[in-house]
């Protein structure tokens, strides 16, 4: 049954074509060897992206958006640089999908992203080159069976923008136009609290999360994750 599910998120992901579905899963093996070390061994208990996905830095919320879409919500800065490496960064991301691309209903609607990048610091920004990091997005917007539907980026300090428009110039032009179409960039005075857990909203109450109702997310084990 698992072996089912696993070819259905390639089949789904390309609408049921077997040539495209079949070449992104050559692509997706291709990319587990080549990154091997980011990768492989890809244990939630194993220490330190244990202690980094219990931190709270990427979680899933127990409610989904409005489209019936599972949220990852991603916050920067829960990741200690100097504890953590990119590696450890990689790791939590890919178990994190791994594990939601389980549910069949996430394989049809897809994912949207949240990312909070607040109170990053320059250690956190130079844990990837330029290079590194378009070459990373490319290959798994590419190899990795998701649907991204959207993408928020908030409280962007004028730092980091700099260093995501350098990012964002190598990119091809391809990328270019997914992240155009899918991506916000918000800054902190277009934001507002909505809760002391931390949703933010824009300040036109046009909720950012897309109608999960000031739910922050599910923090810790993903024992814990609620699946609809």
């Amino acid at each position: 049954m698992r072996n089912t599910n696993f070819l259905l998120r390639f089949l789904r992901v390309k609408k049921f074509s077997l040539p495209m579905a079949q070449q992104m899963l050559l692509k997706y093996l291709n990319l587990r060897q080549t990154f091997s070390h980011m990768l492989q061994n890809l244990d939630v208990l194993s220490s330190p992206v244990h202690e980094l996905i219990s931190s709270g830095y990427i979680v899933v919320s127990p409610k989904r958006d409005k489209h019936g879409r599972r949220v990852i919500i991603t916050t920067a800065g829960r990741f200690d640089p100097y504890k953590f490496k990119n590696v450890d960064m990689a790791k939590a991301h890919m178990i994190t999908y791994e594990a939601c691309l389980d549910d069949e209903q996430t394989q049809i609607a897809g994912f949207t992203h949240v990312g909070d990048v607040a109170d990053v610091s320059a250690a956190f920004i130079t844990l990837w080159s330029p290079t590194e990091f378009s070459t990373i997005v490319k290959w798994g917007e590419q190899s990795v069976p998701m649907r991204h539907k959207e993408i928020h980026i908030l409280n962007v300090p004028t730092a980091l923008k700099y260093v995501y428009d350098f990012a964002h110039n190598r990119f091809n032009l391809w990328m270019k136009e997914l992240i155009s179409k899918r991506g916000q960039l918000l800054a902190l005075d277009d934001m507002k609290l909505l809760s002391n857990k931390g949703i933010m909203t824009r300040k036109n109450n046009n909720n950012i999360y897309g109608g999960l109702n000031g739910i922050a997310g599910l923090p810790g084990s993903f024992r814990r994750l609620e699946v609809d």
